[in-house]
């Protein structure tokens, strides 16, 4: 049997919108460009791909608007909110309804667990401080968080004494129940964890909730988009998600320093990947602290912007 490989290459970048226009055909300059990016990423990918095949690559012009009916994209997360026209696409209606569904058949105990969890009177959406869910994995799962003390005398517990935010951290999430999970991230207002599973209950979040999404130190931008810019990542998992369910997110890198305006790509540009790269989901967290306290700040200064803007959308239904 004939399996097809197909990998989506620099899909963040790839102008598939020249390539669609009805009757006009790609100028000679756009396609040279194509190949250039198509074979400068075939070379840093070299090592991975000979693990894969000997044959040689093919460029797909377009995929935005084609229907595979077997097809799995090479990223993980590439295949969370691709525009794939089929009659199964979920959109941000579907998620509506989902929510609606959840909270006619649990919402009562749903707002018992989260009481229990948060040990707060003060339901999420009143003038009392924001509710912060710090998500740490377990260690034999990696990409755990790293001096999680520090970070919080540094950051969390100076804004609890400020009264802006109260803050739960879970290290058990696999061994809570469902109810029990969606308890937590229904009722939060910000989510601060690293890329992995948990994160996807983002999508119980009320909309205007924050979530940052932590990545491990070094990870080349091939291997996993990371723009460090608020609702950026679009066609990530997380931030694909974020967009369906009215929920603001933003992809962080550990390191110090930001990784907009293309600084990470340059740097990693002509890098050959290596095996060793794939391995990246095996690393943990070295969180650069004053960056964490400058996003988590951040993420708690909207979230009360979007308390308000919901409080002001109510007023005038």
């Amino acid at each position: 049997a004939r399996v097809t490989l197909v990998l989506l290459y620099d899909g963040y970048t790839f102008a598939e919108s020249a390539f669609e226009q009805d009757g006009v055909r790609s100028s000679p300059d756009l396609l040279m460009q194509q190949e250039r990016r198509l074979e400068g990423w075939v070379v840093r990918q070299a090592p991975l791909l000979q693990l894969l095949t000997a044959s040689p690559p093919e460029i797909l012009q377009s995929v935005k608007r084609r229907c595979f009916g077997d097809l799995l994209w090479g990223h993980d997360e590439m295949r969370a909110d691709r525009e794939l026209r089929h009659p199964q696409a979920v959109g941000r209606r579907s998620v509506d309804v989902f929510r609606g569904a959840l909270e006619v058949r649990h919402g009562a105990e749903l707002r018992s667990l989260a009481g229990d969890f948060w040990q707060s009177g003060s339901p999420a959406g009143d003038d009392g401080p924001v509710r912060l869910l710090f998500v740490q994995r377990a260690p034999r799962h990696k990409r755990s968080f790293e001096g999680v003390d520090k970070l919080a005398a540094g950051t969390l517990d100076p804004l609890v004494a400020q009264g802006d935010i109260v803050w739960q951290v879970v290290d058990d999430l696999e061994q809570r129940s469902i109810l029990q999970q969606a308890a937590m991230f229904s009722s939060a207002e910000v989510v601060v964890g690293a890329v992995g599973a948990a994160l996807a209950w983002l999508l119980l979040m009320r909309p205007g909730g924050q979530v940052l999404e932590w990545l491990p130190r070094d990870v080349p931008p091939s291997l996993y988009r990371c723009s460090e810019l608020w609702n950026e990542d679009t066609l990530g998992m997380f931030g694909g998600l974020g967009r369906l369910s009215g929920v603001d997110h933003v992809c962080l890198r550990s390191e110090p320093g930001a990784a907009a305006s293309g600084d990470v790509e340059r740097r990693w540009q002509g890098a050959m990947a290596t095996v060793r790269d794939a391995y990246w989901r095996t690393t943990n967290l070295q969180v650069d602290a004053a960056k964490f306290d400058r996003w988590v700040r951040e993420a708690v200064g909207r979230s009360r912007r979007a308390r308000v803007h919901g409080m002001l959308s109510s007023a005038k239904k």
